[in-house]
Order: structure tokens, then sequence, then C-alpha cells
């Protein structure tokens, strides 16, 4: 006779978080969102909650300006001056 199967430590953790804080009716995404948004740090599985990232988000590398160029005679105009040709200026 084989024993049930259990769920394993990683299910029985997000099945908690979601259980603990997903509201279907209002709460501001999917359960998998609004566990990730967690802010209840004094939760003893808060550190190890399902995320949508590990670690710390990664941010961009700074950009360097751009130099400004200066549109050709023959460049297509912006959205802003054809519907500002369109509907007139309302400035």
């Amino acid at each position: 006779m084989t024993k049930p199967r259990r769920p394993s430590l990683r299910a029985a953790i997000d099945a908690m978080c979601r259980n603990c804080i997903h509201d279907p009716y209002g709460g501001g995404g999917q359960w998998r969102e609004q566990v990730d948004a967690c802010t209840s740090a004094n939760r003893p599985l808060h550190p190890v909650r399902p995320r949508t990232y590990r670690g710390e988000k990664a941010q961009p590398a700074p950009k360097e300006a751009a130099p400004e160029v200066e549109p050709a005679d023959d460049a297509e105009p912006s959205v802003d001056e054809v519907l500002a040709q369109a509907f007139g200026s309302h400035a």
C-alpha cells in the first residue's frame, strides 16, 4: 500500500500565502501579485512568499542623454502637430 502523496513545501507556502491575502473581488491583481505586494513583514513566511522576482529588482543602467537632433525638412510631423492641424490649437 502506497502512502498518500503530500504537497511540496513550496506548494504549502503558496497555499498559505494565497489563503492569507488573496482578495478576488478587489485586491488589485491576481493572487501572486497580491502576495508579492504583501507588507506584513512580521509573518513567518514573508521572506519565502511567492515572488515574481527573486532578490532585489535590477536597476537599469543610467542612460546618457541622446544628443538633440534637428528634424530634417522632409521629416513627418509629430502626432501633436497633426492633431493641432486637424482640430486647431486649444492652448
